[in-house]
This record gives C-alpha cells, structure tokens and sequence, in this order.
C-alpha cells in the first residue's frame, strides 16, 4: 500500500513539472483512490430501543469513471470499511459497498467543487457470517485540486441512508454509512 501511494505520488509531481501550464482536466477516463474514515450505524431491532449498532471505522474507496466534459462525470465506486470501535450490541465485521453515480463539477482554476449522486449497495457483514443488503441513494460533496491535467488530489464526504426492509417489507428502522476521505485521481 505503501509503495502503491508512493508511485502515485511521484507519478503526480512529474506529471505537475511536465504540465506547462496545463490547469485541470477537461474530460477522459480516470481512476481514483480514497482513505476514509466512516460512521456506520443500523437501528433494525424490533423494540427499535436503540441501534444495533453504531461504529467508526476505516477503509477505503476505489473508483473509475468517465468525465464527458468539464462539469459532468460518471462513474463506479467500490468501497471497503472495517469498523474499529466496539458497541454493547453490535456484531458487523465488514462493509463492502458498491455504488453507480453521477458527478456535477463546478470547475475553477485549478479547483473544483463537485457533487454526487447515485445508488449503493451497502452490504454488512456480521462475525456470525449472516449478511444484509440493501440498495440505498448515495450524496456526496466534494473539493478536487488539480496538480496537471493528469493528476489531482481530493476530499471527499458521502453518505447513504435510508429505511430497513425486511423480507416481508416491514419497515424496521434505518441504517446509513457515512465517511470523509482524502485521496487522488489520475486521468488518462
């Protein structure tokens, strides 16, 4: 992993010594990846008392997309976080969540705002190897600061939330993932 953010780091300070001017990229295929840290929480009891569980954590979000032109972008994410702190109730292990969205840029300079929007699926994995997935919107927002045309570094915060459904469409409570990242994405 080490060795993964070193390459991309010297891959982004070549690519800035060789930009000549270059300002920001105007469209093409790219890849990112994203540190995180993230908020989980699932209220599915019955009693609907309290949570069955509520956790911080960390992981990591890679994505690959398609940016049509300087304000709209497409693409797919995939993440995985590892909850660390522990709750009286709760018994996740681990969180993949795949996602489809759409990215709206406000472009500047060499800043640029963006937002996004789509669907994931947040998949829990608990240690007694039962699983629950759900489909749920996904909102993001976030800044990017582009190094050269090929190379920028990015904070990120999205969240998805919504109602729990049982197998016989009872509503059970909510649950949502949450998390801020920083990472970079690379255009080709």
């Amino acid at each position: 992993m080490k060795k993964i953010a070193l390459s991309l780091f010297f891959l982004g300070a070549t690519s800035v010594a060789f930009a000549d001017g270059i300002n920001r990229n105007q469209g093409g295929a790219y890849v990112g990846v994203f540190g995180a840290a993230d908020y989980t929480y699932d209220s599915h009891r019955d009693d609907g008392s309290a949570s069955k569980f509520s956790r911080f954590g960390n992981g990591f979000l890679g994505s690959a997309g398609y940016q049509f032109n300087e304000f709209v972008a497409a693409e797919t994410d995939f993440a995985y976080y590892h909850p660390t702190t522990s709750s009286a109730s709760g018994d996740v292990s681990k969180i993949y969540q795949p996602a489809l969205v759409l990215k709206g840029i406000v472009p500047f300079e060499r800043l640029s705002l963006y937002g996004k929007i789509g669907a994931a699926q947040n998949m829990y994995h608990y240690v007694d190897d039962k699983t629950h997935n759900a489909i749920k919107p996904l909102v993001g927002l976030g800044v990017a600061y582009s190094l050269s045309q090929m190379f920028e570094v990015s904070l990120l915060a999205q969240t998805t939330v919504g109602r729990y459904t049982d197998h016989v469409n009872n509503k059970k409570g909510w649950d949502g993932l949450s998390f801020i990242g920083a990472g970079v994405n690379l255009y080709f």
